[in-house]
């Protein structure tokens, strides 16, 4: 993933207190994404493509000591990173799995009994993300829970500004030249379906954040992910600089802003011989 490749050249503590205040924002809603999909203390959980921190603290908090929590990601940096985040919080006690969630095996985590998957920003990156779904669904006991969330709209701020928009613009078009789905989350329903889950929640979610660190975000971003863009004939390089420069230029700059917008999905693992409508948690408007 562009952003997890991102985080992982930077370990120092000045990042990981960065990683650790932004993990520590997401909780309070993945906690409870968690609760309603009825993990509990002494359950089993995996936070799949977990990078340099996923929701691993947050997993480990609602399971508890008796519970278990393996993060599984391609990158061995982002795991290092992620041991040094989860060792800075006093958490010794999660295993951390390098490989593809699209080649994974249940005995590579110890078999195929888990609770919850949780996947944050994943599933938009895939080429064929029902059989990502599909291949999650092995891994778990029959009626366990998926809790995912995928990039829905951009970030949006007041005053707004055209870099950051464009800036969007062009790494949501490189993900596309490349096959991933960016628009995975508008198609879970369907998505679920043919992987053998049915949807129990869709939410909408983000949350309002200081202007300075969208555009840094921003930032961090397009430079990730300049070769995409390159290679996608969005941009050229000169181009990609310029528009840089152009959004370093804000990074002081005064107005409200708000959080990329996503999909939070809640579903569950059809079990054998079950059919029909399914069950629906409460649920929150999306727009």
């Amino acid at each position: 993933m562009t952003r997890a490749n991102a985080y992982v050249l930077e370990t120092s503590d000045a990042e990981l207190d960065r990683l650790l205040r932004a993990a520590d924002l997401l909780a309070p809603i993945a906690i409870s994404a968690f609760r309603q999909a009825g993990l509990s203390v002494g359950s089993k959980a995996v936070d799949l493509g977990c990078g340099p921190l996923g929701a691993l603290s947050a997993l480990r908090r609602v399971v508890g000591d008796s519970g278990t929590v393996v993060g599984v990601d391609t990158s061995v940096a982002a795991l290092a990173t992620a041991r040094q985040a989860l060792d800075r919080l006093g958490v010794d006690d999660v295993e951390l799995v390098a490989a593809d969630i699209n080649t994974l095996e249940p005995a590579q985590l110890g078999g195929d009994d888990f609770d919850l998957a949780h996947l944050r920003l994943v599933l938009m990156h895939q080429a064929d993300p029902v059989g990502t779904l599909s291949r999650i669904a092995r891994l778990l006991r029959p009626g366990g829970h998926l809790v995912a969330l995928d990039f829905f709209a951009p970030p949006h701020l007041e005053p707004g500004l055209d870099a950051v928009d464009l800036a969007w613009d062009w790494v949501i078009g490189a993900m596309r030249a490349r096959g991933a789905s960016p628009d995975a989350s508008r198609r879970y329903r369907e998505l679920c379906d043919a992987a053998g889950f049915e949807v129990l929640s869709e939410r909408g979610t983000f949350l309002p954040m200081p202007r300075p660190v969208i555009v840094d975000e921003t930032i961090l971003l397009l430079s990730g992910a300049r070769r995409g863009v390159e290679a996608g004939g969005l941009a050229t390089a000169e181009e990609i600089d310029d528009l840089l420069a152009e959004l370093r230029a804000h990074q002081a700059g005064s107005g409200r802003a708000w959080s990329p917008q996503t999909i939070e999905l809640i579903a569950r693992k059809r079990e054998p011989g079950t059919a029909g409508k399914p069950q629906v948690l409460a649920t929150r408007p999306s727009g």
